[in-house]
């Protein structure tokens, strides 16, 4: 089922974060107030900012080199070899060909990045590197962190510590990730993680405020995560719950018959049996 992708989705964060946590790598310090003289923004509009002043479209002079510049940000801080570089970028072009536009672009990104980010921007006769340190805040980072964050805070029965990363993590995802672009083939698959991480943000904040009584916003944040997928249980019986906490019981079961046929349309599936217990009581007017 769909809301055991989801739960998946979180532990898979979980297990990301513990694993560069082994090797040492910290990531963004969320607490910080240093302001990297690099700032990024991939979700929604890609923006780059550099000591406060926003870098115009003109200073990459070629859409490889803000293309190049993007990859690199999707590829976590690790170092890469060139070839994955001249697949993802200039994969119809014969090889001796891709490589020389290659060491172009990348002279041409440094010019464009400026001190001291142009630093961050490392290269060899194999690899390639954007380090960001310090030095480069992106938002889908940053984003990820905080969802790291909610996942510790639930894991640890730490309702306020959860509520405050995923309201953060939501601040942050103004977007899918370069939602403004042709869609290449290197963006499809971290904008599909990035919106399954958000849309676990919208269901774990929901069941939060549910818990401490606030069924409107609960009932706002589930419209959000059935609009991105009409197929997330979790957000289904938070909503219809919600619904029903305001009295609004008609509203419930017509929630779950939607959801019902959305299901049943997209994956072929039922409800699950603590989806139906739910929509039985709702039909007999038990509020146990």
């Amino acid at each position: 089922m769909v809301n055991s992708r989801l739960s998946h989705c979180f532990l898979t964060a979980l297990t990301v974060e513990d694993r560069r946590a082994e090797a040492g790598d910290q990531g963004f310090d969320l607490r910080s107030p240093v302001a990297p003289p690099l700032r990024v923004y991939l979700l929604g509009r890609f923006e780059v900012w550099r000591h406060g002043e926003p870098v115009p479209v003109s200073a990459w002079r070629r859409p490889k080199v803000a293309a190049l510049f993007k990859w690199l940000c999707l590829q976590d801080g690790r170092r890469v070899c060139r070839d994955e570089a001249l697949e993802a970028l200039w994969g119809d072009l014969p090889w001796e060909r891709a490589g020389r536009n290659l060491a172009m672009t990348l002279s041409t990104l440094r010019r464009a990045l400026g001190a001291p980010a142009a630093a961050c921007l490392r290269s060899d006769a194999e690899t390639l590197q954007l380090a960001v340190g310090d030095v480069v805040w992106m938002d889908a980072a940053v984003f990820e962190q905080h969802v790291f964050a909610a996942a510790r805070h639930r894991r640890a029965g730490e309702g306020e510590g959860t509520a405050h990363h995923c309201r953060a993590a939501l601040a942050l995802y103004q977007g899918e990730l370069l939602s403004g672009e042709p869609l290449a083939e290197w963006v499809r698959p971290e904008r599909q993680r990035l919106a399954e991480l958000r849309l676990r943000a919208l269901v774990t904040l929901a069941e939060h405020v549910l818990a401490l009584g606030d069924p409107l916003e609960a009932e706002a944040l589930t419209r959000q995560a059935l609009q991105q997928d009409p197929c997330e249980e979790s957000a289904a019986r938070a909503r219809m719950e919600a619904l029903v906490r305001q009295g609004k019981r008609t509203e419930a079961l017509r929630c779950f018959e939607q959801f019902r046929r959305d299901l049943r349309r997209e994956l072929n599936a039922e409800p699950e049996a603590e989806t139906l217990t739910l929509s039985h009581r709702l039909r007999l007017g038990s509020r146990e």
